[in-house]
């Protein structure tokens, strides 16, 4: 999973989402404590009901959005499976590879009156990898000097990583829209479990690249073999909680952000 190759899903959802914004530095006070990036994803405000199904051979997704009949109430759900295991078998790793990806996003709106509404968003995220690598043969070197080395595998790799976030916030904002105060409760927790134990036996050989020879493209002079073993039982939890304020104050030309987060 390390080395970048089984990459899971990112918390975007693209069918949920209006707009996203991202700065890398120079953003405005109003992000709070952040000290290296900023990403603020808008997510869509439903105006009627519709829905969207995709599938491939990566996997599915799956979104449906409405408005209720008395138009107070908006959602937006979306779920996605996918699962990457097509483009792992072409890796010069050959083995079993089994990885499984699965969220599920809502972002719910509730208009009590005028002036007052309820927000709620959730995400639930559970993937998984499996991999039981069996062999890797590569190349390296020049068309002049090529080098080959192969490696037999044994054991195998078993990770999870189960997320899960929510928050409740409540708004008002004023008859003239000039005052909005919103009142935020939120919660993420995780647990990860990264479990491998992989024996490798392994050598590096010279090929022979010589066009006039029958050897050509064979191994025909190893300079060493060797065994290495990668083993790892690593667990993290984490929970998180937080409340916040955040408000808003217009005047004539100027306005005014403030915040407060516990």
């Amino acid at each position: 999973v390390r080395s970048g190759q089984q990459e899971g899903l990112s918390f975007i959802n693209s069918d949920l989402v209006k707009s996203i914004a991202f700065s890398a530095g120079g953003f405005e006070a109003k992000y709070g404590d952040k000290l290296s990036s900023v990403l603020d994803i808008q997510y869509k405000k439903p105006r009627k009901n519709a829905g969207s199904v995709s599938m491939s051979l990566m996997g599915v997704n799956m979104h449906l959005e409405g408005v209720g009949k008395n138009k107070n109430l908006t959602y937006i759900v979306g779920g996605r499976q996918r699962s990457n295991s097509y483009i792992l078998n072409s890796l010069s790793t050959t083995g079993n590879y089994r990885p499984l990806f699965l969220d599920f996003q809502s972002f719910l709106t509730y208009n009590i009156n005028s002036n007052w509404q309820l927000q709620l968003i959730s995400n639930y995220s559970k993937n998984r990898y499996q991999f039981e690598p069996e062999n890797q043969v590569e190349r390296i070197g020049s068309i002049v000097s090529t080098k080959e080395i192969s490696a037999a595998f044994e054991g195998q790799e078993k990770d999870t990583y189960d997320s899960f976030m929510a928050g409740l916030g409540g708004v008002y904002t004023s008859d003239n829209k000039k005052l909005s105060l919103k009142y935020l409760a939120s919660m993420f927790t995780t647990k990860e479990i990264e479990s491998y134990d992989i024996i490798g036996d392994y050598y590096i050989g010279e090929v022979e690249s010589d066009l006039g020879k029958e050897e050509f493209g064979d191994v025909t002079r190893e300079y060493g073999i060797g065994t290495y073993h990668d083993y790892a039982r690593n667990k993290l939890s984490a929970n998180i909680a937080n409340i916040a304020h955040k408000g808003y104050l217009q005047k004539e030309k100027h306005y005014l952000n403030w915040g407060l987060k516990y």
